[in-house]
């Protein structure tokens, strides 16, 4: 290529990303102070009901409101409808950010059984889309943004920087990573994150222990409990979708149904005998990542993520995926003969690689919470579950681009 076209197509470039990626810092800014402000709201909510898990029989009010909120702004949408816009150039609505603030905190405050990261992707998308909107950007550089904002919301809420840039990446389609948006994504993620971790917000860490040395064996059992994994992420997400579908089927009115959602887990709450199921789980974790892991665990945080999200509730479903990842394989790991932390490790990174079907991303974020010592595991334990899940995922809206197994087909997307 002569240096006058090289120099032409760089000029062209630069005039389609330099919006975009002036507008991604500021995203950082804005999504770092909401992110951050979050994280303590939330904080507080779920000490709010440790200290008084009674809140819970205020559920089913909880859910009257949120249901009321949502139908009185419109068609609001939820992480599916961020995908769409990426894909398709649609616009989101304005109250996306802020209800999805509110009522995640809300959620949490009497005991729903959500994450944060939902609110994380909606509230940098939509905080994203109304700068592009407002600033008159093209429909492709708002493309970009709008993954700008998933990273810098993702990175100041969950805490995990680099998963958050290949996450808003990777997302959208399964089988292609939109590498045109890295460097407004790396900028937003890195700019929102310092932010959050500046006023003080701190992310949970955890360590895998003695990690056996590789042999055959050892691969051989890491493969099989990641093969696991991948089943375990079909079951979540079918239990998300056809819990949806039957509540609609059994109330389908939308407030009386989060009402009924909200009796149905103040109910199984009181079953259960404890509160460890409600909330994000993170608890959970931590216990099976220090080597304890219970059968029921991960099938009981599993139902009453069900229970909650598909009632109406509002959150998101990747953190306790996580949490029903690792706690499915502390205790299914050292029955194959693998150390309860690693086997935990793996069983996150497996059950959220199967369920979002973004096996670099999984990898990465497996790595940032539990370190790089079991880091051949972990990568091991995305590509088997990658393919083992199937078509199985936690977003409908995403597409399968290419296969995972087999040639690649297909037109390019993003046209």
């Amino acid at each position: 290529m002569s240096a006058s076209k090289f120099t032409s197509r760089f000029v062209r470039g630069l005039r389609l990303l330099g919006p975009p990626l002036g507008l991604a810092l500021l995203v950082g800014v804005l999504t770092g102070l909401l992110g951050a402000s979050f994280y303590r709201l939330v904080g507080w909510a779920s000490r709010a009901f440790d200290g008084s898990p009674q809140l819970v029989v205020l559920l089913p009010a909880a859910g009257l409101l949120i249901a009321f909120l949502y139908r009185s702004a419109g068609p609001v949408g939820d992480t599916n409808d961020v995908l769409r816009a990426i894909q398709e150039k649609q616009p989101l609505s304005r109250w996306m950010a802020p209800l999805i603030y509110i009522c995640t905190v809300i959620t949490r405050l009497f005991g729903g059984s959500v994450g944060t990261e939902g609110a994380a992707i909606q509230i940098g998308a939509g905080t994203a889309d109304f700068l592009g909107r407002t600033f008159r950007l093209q429909p492709e550089q708002i493309r970009v943004l709008l993954m700008s904002g998933i990273s810098g919301g993702f990175a100041a809420i969950v805490g995990t920087p680099v998963t958050a840039v290949l996450l808003a990446l990777e997302l959208a389609g399964v089988g292609i990573m939109y590498y045109a948006a890295l460097l407004p994504c790396a900028a937003a993620s890195a700019v929102s994150f310092g932010i959050a971790r500046a006023f003080g917000t701190a992310f949970p860490g955890f360590h895998l222990g003695s990690v056996p040395g590789i042999t055959g064996l050892s691969i051989a059992e890491a493969a099989l409990l990641a093969a696991m994994c991948g089943l375990v992420s079909i079951l979540q997400c079918s239990a998300l979708r056809y819990a949806a579908k039957g509540y609609s089927r059994l109330v389908p009115n939308p407030l009386w149904r989060a009402a009924f959602g909200g009796v149905l887990i103040a109910a199984a709450t009181w079953l259960a005998g404890s509160t460890a199921y409600n909330g994000d789980g993170l608890p959970l974790l931590r216990q099976a990542a220090s080597g304890g892991g219970q059968a029921q665990t991960f099938l009981l945080k599993m139902l009453f993520t069900a229970l909650t999200l598909g009632a109406g509730f509002k959150g998101g479903a990747i953190v306790p995926t996580l949490v029903t990842g690792a706690a499915f394989g502390g205790w299914m790991g050292p029955l194959l003969g693998l150390p309860g932390p690693l086997s935990a490790g793996i069983g996150m990174t497996a059950v959220f690689c199967g369920a979002i079907n973004c096996p670099v991303t999984s990898f990465v974020l497996g790595m940032e919470v539990f370190g790089t010592e079991g880091s051949l595991y972990l990568l091991l334990a995305c590509a088997v579950s990658y393919v083992c899940s199937g078509p199985s995922t936690l977003y409908p809206a995403q597409i399968l681009w290419q296969p995972k197994v087999g040639r690649p087909e297909g037109s390019l997307p993003y046209r």
